[in-house]
């Protein structure tokens, strides 16, 4: 933990943000923000490029719930949320998380498949309906659907998360109706001024950056 339990920047070879007091998966975690993003990949060069670095004790791409608790840590520090807001607007960076939405091959009830820390030694998977319409986060019925894509159950501190880095509130963005066959899509955020769009419909072939972080 950093002195006085706070965050800071650092800088030696290479600019990194230190962001104590991380809850994320029953514990408190360190996360080491770094300044500059991977080069654009796609999705799966991503997760293959993670899995390398993270072996090399190097940094790496997260998923977005680990994104959304250290997010929700360092809401308070000015600098750190103007910092990612920058990169959102600048970047469109892509997150080792995605969702493989089913198609409608029989009556029996479908479910989507949601999946975090894709091609790591982590990697989790749920299974819920996720398909549905686009709307405000805080409009959204399924909040089960919210916690289970973001991690983070309370719809409040998503908005306050939203706010603090883009000062808007947050809008869910996904598939509205079931394909034919499965289509898979990764998660972006894209910061606008009249919103903070968290899209679930990225294209997994397109190549875009990934912030990239250590955790203790």
């Amino acid at each position: 933990m950093t002195k006085n339990g706070l965050i800071r920047h650092v800088t030696l070879s290479e600019g990194y943000w230190e962001i104590p007091g991380v809850k994320y998966s029953g514990g408190i975690h360190t996360f080491r923000l770094y300044d500059k993003l991977t080069p654009p990949m796609n999705f799966e060069s991503l997760a293959e490029y993670s899995r390398t670095e993270k072996q090399k004790g190097n940094p790496y791409a997260v998923s977005l719930p680990k994104f959304m608790a250290m997010c929700s840590a360092g809401k308070e520090d000015p600098a750190l949320m103007a910092h990612i807001q920058s990169n959102l607007r600048e970047s469109y960076p892509s997150f080792l998380s995605a969702v493989d939405y089913m198609p409608a091959l029989s009556k029996s009830r479908i479910k989507d498949r949601i999946i975090h820390d894709y091609g790591m030694p982590d990697e989790s998977s749920v299974e819920r309906k996720f398909i549905g319409p686009d709307g405000w986060v805080r409009d959204i019925k399924d909040k089960k659907n919210l916690q289970s894509v973001s991690g983070i159950k309370n719809v409040q501190t998503l908005d306050e998360i939203s706010m603090a880095i883009n000062q808007t509130l947050m809008y869910l963005c996904r598939l509205n109706s079931r394909p034919s066959e499965k289509e898979e899509g990764i998660v972006r955020f894209l910061a606008y001024s009249d919103g903070l769009c968290l899209s679930w419909s990225g294209v997994p072939l397109c190549e875009y950056p990934a912030f990239r972080v250590e955790i203790d």
